[in-house]
């Protein structure tokens, strides 16, 4: 249809009433305390989430398709038009999209048919379609970003079984195993248009640290901690500076749920200086990630009272902006908000889990422009 949406498009820009007051606070909380100020929110339809961003302000992530069983759908929504499109699956039911560039491709993963293993996938905005990236030669693959060359990232079984980060190429369809720090496992989770990719892989003793990898020297470069066991590399720009979460010393003790668990914070790695950077929490809250950083040094992330791997827990989380290079820590709202990704203009997307009832919650994504007013 000429001038209006395609099969399988939707248009919403309702904002509910519960929802407005939730950005509401946001903004009054952001405009009090920091140096950013945000603009008009806006709510994604309910039931999605919203995973990455581009410059054109397009979303990539994942509409619920309510039925039984409830299954994600990759989806794609554009911020200015307000319509969302259901981008299909490799045959399977279900599928998530992960990552968009500013070219308009979009990666993620999706069940095959016959009720197959997950694949990678990559949608081509020029033919409107998804292409099936293949594996390491395992049976399960999932792609977590793409960058402006295509190059897409992510982790796939291989012939023995074993979990690996990986690079695909979708010019020439060109797979590399990135290999481990020492153990089994690895899985990258976001590449700059450098080439440089970030996740975090198995040492020889076990434990999972953040790395970086070189794709011209084919180095892998453990990252460290902040102290404590484990850390991962969730993002990068292409200044050098790469995001994440690390364990810190400290325990939690989470004495109500009957378990201790380490504390984790969100850093920022500077590549130069070698030096990970604790970038704290916000006061009454234990633990902290970074998601996401854009060339001005915006970092997008969440905290938590609880340890995001309690499953029992109701989200408690805050969505959270961070100033690379100042002490910068700012709510975007909550509790149950997440702030997943940044693009270069300061557009902030990320998911609220709604409680709708004492045992179930709906998800839904929202975009919120971020300025500075320094």
């Amino acid at each position: 249809m000429v001038g209006g949406p395609s099969k399988g498009d939707t248009v919403h820009r309702r904002t509910t009433s519960h929802t407005r007051t939730l950005l509401a606070a946001a903004l009054v909380v952001v405009l009090v305390t920091s140096c950013l100020r945000p603009g008009t929110p806006v709510e994604m339809p309910d039931a999605t989430k919203a995973n990455d961003v581009n410059a054109s302000g397009v979303v990539a992530g994942a509409q619920w398709l309510i039925g039984d069983p409830l299954v994600d759908r990759a989806y794609r929504w554009d911020t200015a038009t307000g319509v969302g499109t259901d981008l299909g699956t490799l045959g399977g039911p279900t599928s998530t999209a992960h990552a968009i560039n500013d070219a308009g491709w979009i990666v993620g993963s999706s069940a095959t048919a016959g009720n197959g293993p997950t694949h990678a996938f990559a949608w081509d905005p020029t033919t409107a379609s998804l292409r099936d990236l293949g594996t390491l030669g395992g049976a399960t693959s999932v792609a977590f970003d793409v960058n402006a060359h295509g190059v897409v990232v992510g982790w796939s079984t291989t012939t023995s079984g074993a979990t690996r980060a990986f690079s695909h190429d979708l010019d020439t369809g060109t797979w590399r195993d990135l290999g481990t720090l020492g153990g089994a496992s690895s899985v990258a989770h976001a590449i700059n248009d450098a080439g440089t990719i970030v996740g975090e892989a198995d040492r020889a003793d076990g434990t999972q640290h953040a790395f970086s990898f070189d794709p011209a020297t084919g180095v892998m470069t453990d990252l460290g901690t902040l102290g404590g066991t484990e850390s991962g590399a969730a993002d990068l720009d292409e200044q050098g500076t790469i995001v994440g979460w690390s364990e810190v010393a400290a325990q939690d003790p989470c004495a109500e749920y009957g378990f201790s668990c380490p504390v984790t914070r969100a850093f920022a790695y500077d590549v130069a200086s070698a030096t990970m950077t604790n970038l704290g929490t916000l006061r009454g809250s234990t633990h902290s990630r970074a998601t996401g950083i854009n060339e001005d040094g915006i970092i997008t992330g969440y905290t938590a009272v609880q340890p995001q791997l309690c499953s029992r827990c109701a989200p408690t989380s805050h969505a959270l902006a961070f100033e690379l290079g100042t002490t910068g820590l700012y709510d975007l709202g909550g509790p149950g908000w997440s702030a997943n990704a940044v693009n270069d203009d300061g557009l902030v997307v990320g998911t609220v889990q709604e409680v709708v009832s004492p045992v179930a919650v709906i998800p839904h994504g929202f975009a919120l422009p971020v300025d500075r007013i320094s």
